[in-house]
């Protein structure tokens, strides 16, 4: 009984690692470094303006294990050990950045959620940074902190 109680605990701490360490990781990817914050000028821009682009794809997927069992198993059914799994490739675009007369299209960077928890982020949201450098408007960077 005792056994089977701290098994759960330990599966229990486990999960609980590896779900802080998972949210740690979308934190640092979408995070903007300092020195951006610093060299680049920000401005707000509404988040009701923005538009999501899409390119969604599949990827094959192959599950993990002894190669010589895959391989075996590979024999019977060539898709047993292959997974397709829908992913994205998203940005976030705003069109109308007008600057001495001239638009500009503004894109953030590739973004890998799908495109249905990044409008549900945006609509969170009021405002969403971007840095830009004022020589060159090609050179603008998107805080995307919101999204992790």
């Amino acid at each position: 009984m005792i056994k089977l109680i701290f098994f759960i605990a330990a599966f229990g701490l486990y999960l609980l690692i590896d779900h802080l360490r998972s949210k740690n990781f979308a934190k640092k990817k979408y995070k903007l470094p300092e020195e951006i914050k610093k060299r680049f000028r920000k401005i707000s821009l509404p988040a009701n303006k923005m538009q999501i682009l899409t390119n969604d794809y599949y990827e094959e997927d192959t599950e993990g294990g002894n190669s010589k069992a895959k391989a075996i198993d590979a024999l019977y059914d060539g898709k047993r050990n292959v997974s397709r799994v829908h992913k994205f490739a998203s940005v976030i675009v705003y069109n109308d950045y007008m600057v001495m007369g001239k638009k500009y299209r503004l894109r953030s960077g590739t973004i890998d959620l799908a495109p249905a928890d990044i409008a549900a982020k945006l609509k969170a949201k009021e405002m969403v940074d971007v840095y830009l450098d004022d020589q060159h408007i090609e050179d603008h960077y998107f805080d995307l902190s919101f999204l992790a």
